[in-house]
């Protein structure tokens, strides 16, 4: 069986962390101890969410709430960009 490495215990700088809003917004980055996340509702500091453990429910600068977890693998591949590809069919030369 192969071991699967995943984080366990609170959030630590460097650990990514998915943070859903009440409406269901998904809202995920790295922490970081001097940074932010600035949204339209307010600013949260990463400072407030590192020392947290995974599940817990932080407060930005506004009051809105938002609940903090560890992203899963299909989270993180669904939310990188995805490659653009020309979908033009080519037309055969006329002799």
């Amino acid at each position: 069986m192969i071991a699967e490495h995943r984080p366990r215990g609170p959030f630590r700088e460097g650990d990514r962390v998915q943070l859903t809003d009440a409406k269901g917004r998904l809202h995920t980055t790295t922490l970081r101890a001097e940074a932010e996340l600035h949204t339209h509702k307010g600013v949260l500091r990463h400072a407030d969410i590192i020392g947290q453990d995974d599940g817990s429910v932080v407060t930005n600068s506004a009051g809105h709430t938002y609940l903090a977890l560890r992203p899963l693998l299909r989270d993180f591949a669904m939310s990188m960009p995805r490659e653009r590809r020309s979908c033009t069919r080519r037309m055969p030369r006329r002799s």
